[in-house]
């Protein structure tokens, strides 16, 4: 967030796959797991979670995500 209360966000230079089907490999599907299963327990207990357990991405998926470096 900036002086004036907007919020900053920043470009991430990868690939966003542009469909479900984008022949990802084991690797790289289990790498996004173990990366969103940190998430949530980092969120867990947030008081930005307001009052629920883990706050969520809810739209995880291959077309909402950037992969850099395989």
């Amino acid at each position: 967030m900036d002086e004036r209360g907007r919020e900053i966000l920043s470009y991430v230079e990868g690939l966003v796959p542009d469909n479900l089907d984008a022949g990802l490999t084991d690797d790289q599907l289990a790498g996004a797991a173990r990366l969103l299963r940190r998430f949530h327990d980092a969120t867990a207990g947030s008081p930005l979670a307001s009052g629920a357990k883990v706050l969520c991405h809810n739209d995880i998926s291959p077309v909402s995500t950037v992969l850099v470096g395989g």
